[in-house]
């Protein structure tokens, strides 16, 4: 008879002893971690804050590689995003054989651009759009040319470049291509930001008698040896 009354006071001790921890005055949450790895547990379990995004690039995608040709007296240079590539490759113009930059997206590999120091040659074509420009960041001026075959819906875009800092060198830095009509509105866009990355520096340079003024398109001189750089008439 004692031993249960002595089972059941004990009995009655571990039902209260844990009805106390469930009702103690700071009570837990329910589904908290206690002991030596608590700590450990709660670092896992608490809510993860996506980092906040920085502000937007101006260029759609970044500018991936630097090209640059170096002729001695003379390097230019332009940046390119990811999706382009670039060779610098020995071209031959109307008067000089020379390296240049050529680049393309990679997409587009026919639709190549050239970057190139030398002789202007003659405008031709009575369809050609001429404009005076200059790059905001480099300072350098010149001449755009541009013209669409509406025949063969190709595009040709010839464009001269000169440091007005300098006096007028013989060769200026030129940049054509022509490429189909479609595939121009397509690069126009990355072509563009591509342009305004050009940068063109003299390491030596001589002080030629001619004025250090543009030529606009009526006085660009034209050499009857020299092809025309466009002969195709926009009707």
């Amino acid at each position: 008879m004692k031993k249960n009354i002595l089972l059941l006071s004990l009995c009655t001790l571990l039902v209260l002893s844990f009805t106390g921890c469930g009702a103690s005055g700071d009570s837990q949450n329910p589904t908290e971690a206690t002991g030596p790895i608590a700590p450990m547990i709660a670092e896992s379990l608490a809510p993860m804050e996506c980092p906040e995004s920085g502000a937007e690039d101006d260029l759609a995608i970044a500018i991936g590689s630097e090209a640059l040709c170096d002729l001695g007296s003379v390097r230019f240079s332009l940046s390119l995003p990811e999706t382009w590539d670039y060779e610098i490759r020995n071209v031959t113009t109307s008067e000089m054989t020379t390296d240049a930059i050529v680049f393309w997206n990679i997409a587009y590999p026919e639709d190549t651009f050239t970057l190139v120091y030398a002789p202007v040659p003659g405008i031709c074509g009575t369809g050609v759009t001429s404009e005076k420009i200059t790059l905001p960041d480099s300072g350098l001026n010149g001449w755009k040319h541009t013209e669409i075959y509406r025949t063969e819906q190709k595009y040709w875009i010839y464009i001269t470049l000169s440091d007005p800092d300098i006096p007028l060198q013989g060769n200026t830095l030129q940049l054509e291509s022509t490429l189909p009509l479609a595939d121009w509105y397509t690069l126009e866009s990355d072509f563009n930001r591509i342009f305004e990355t050009i940068r063109l520096q003299y390491t030596d340079f001589g002080t030629p008698g001619t004025q250090d003024a543009l030529l606009s398109p009526a006085e660009t001189p034209s050499f009857p040896e020299m092809p025309c750089l466009s002969s195709t008439s926009v009707p």
